[in-house]
């Protein structure tokens, strides 16, 4: 079993370990030979790449069950387009969640949608890859939890380098 805290300790790369599983086109990836059942896929992490695979493992096989989970409450918005909003480009904030349909990823789009069950406000606390457990708290009221997985996704996504410029840690720097 592994912490997924970042150790602050670890100043070499400036970055958390963004691991991303490819999904291949072959169906074996989502068959549970020793159950004979739903397969199970956990993603941690909810922002681009996190909704991406879960449509994508709903698209392979309709049965899998897809657990998706991020500690913030808001996910599936389009991170590269903040800085359009910042600068005023873009008025409305909400404008970063709606598909090219107009319908805006939220929970209920994902859930009613897509089949996939959202666990916003919800931490991963440690990974137990033996008994393919992962311990998750509900920031919310505390509550913990352990949630099994045939296949687990890390989409935590990352922290940036900051320079070492005089300045950078001023207010209004971003």
């Amino acid at each position: 079993m592994f912490n997924l805290g970042i150790n602050p300790g670890n100043k070499k790369i400036g970055h958390e370990f963004v691991l991303i599983f490819r999904i291949q086109y072959n169906r074996s990836f989502l068959i549970n030979k020793e159950k004979n059942m739903r397969k199970r896929v956990v993603i941690i992490g909810a922002g681009a790449l996190g909704p991406k695979v879960a449509c994508r493992v709903k698209r392979l096989d309709s049965s899998a069950q897809v657990t998706m989970i991020d500690k913030d409450n808001l996910i599936s918005y389009s991170g590269c387009g903040i800085p359009f909003y910042v600068g005023g480009d873009v008025t409305e904030l909400k404008s970063l969640y709606f598909t090219s349909a107009h319908v805006i990823r939220d929970c209920n789009y994902f859930q009613n949608v897509k089949d996939v069950d959202v666990r916003i406000q919800t931490e991963a606390l440690s990974i137990d890859k033996k008994a393919k457990k992962v311990k998750v708290r509900y920031l919310p009221d505390g509550k913990e939890e352990d949630l099994e997985y045939d296949n687990l996704v890390l989409s935590t996504g990352s922290v940036p380098i900051v320079p070492p410029l005089s300045g950078a840690d001023l207010p209004g720097v971003f």
